[in-house]
């Protein structure tokens, strides 16, 4: 089981790169012993993975996947707009509950 599992992995250098048959790229890296895992500068350049972003894993088809976390991004501008966006949608329910009623 060893020597199949050694066989997946690919004795590349930390950070190298390597063209896939699908025209995508692929980078790699190690897990450090606190399970900390550096993301490829290119690759937080190209996804806006600035420090402090919140970062979602999640499985999909037997992959982990890793995204950045768009409702922790929303939730960040939270009172940073000038636009009253509580009371814009409790209207905008109020008026979707009357045209329901007008249906009804």
């Amino acid at each position: 089981m060893r020597t199949a599992r050694k066989a997946l992995y690919t004795q590349e250098p930390a950070g190298a790169k390597r063209a896939m048959a699908n025209g995508t790229s692929v980078a790699t890296s190690t897990i450090s012993s606190k399970g900390q895992v550096v993301i490829p500068a290119a690759l937080r350049r190209k996804y806006r993975l600035d420090r402090g972003v919140t970062v979602v894993f999640r499985e999909s088809d037997g992959h982990l996947v890793l995204e950045p976390d768009r409702f922790a991004a929303f939730l960040a501008l939270r009172g940073t707009l000038d636009f009253p966006m509580e009371e814009y949608l409790t209207e905008e329910r109020q008026k979707e509950r009357e045209r329901e009623d007008r249906q009804r």
